[in-house]
C-alpha cells in the first residue's frame, strides 16, 4: 500500500509538471494518472480483503474439523 500511495503520489506530481511546462493535454501519461494510478491502490485493498477472508474461512474450517475429532 505504500507504494501504491507513493507511486500515484509521484504521478499526480509529474502531470502537473508537464501540464506547467507544455500545457494540458491527453496522452497515455496522463491518462494513467487518472485511470490506472487510482487503480493500484484498490487493487491493494482488495487483495488485503480476500486474504482476510480466505484466513476467517480457515480459521473456521479447522475448528470444525477439531470439534469433530475431538
Amino acid at each position: 500500500m505504500p507504494f501504491a500511495t507513493s507511486y500515484l503520489a509521484v504521478r499526480t506530481l509529474l502531470l502537473v509538471l508537464v501540464d506547467r511546462t507544455r500545457g494540458w493535454f491527453a496522452n497515455p501519461f496522463s491518462v494513467a494518472v487518472f485511470v490506472a494510478a487510482p487503480l493500484r491502490p484498490a487493487g491493494t485493498a482488495l487483495g488485503a480483503l480476500c486474504l482476510l477472508v480466505v484466513v476467517v474461512v480457515a480459521v473456521h474450517v479447522w475448528e470444525y474439523a477439531a470439534g469433530r475429532r475431538g
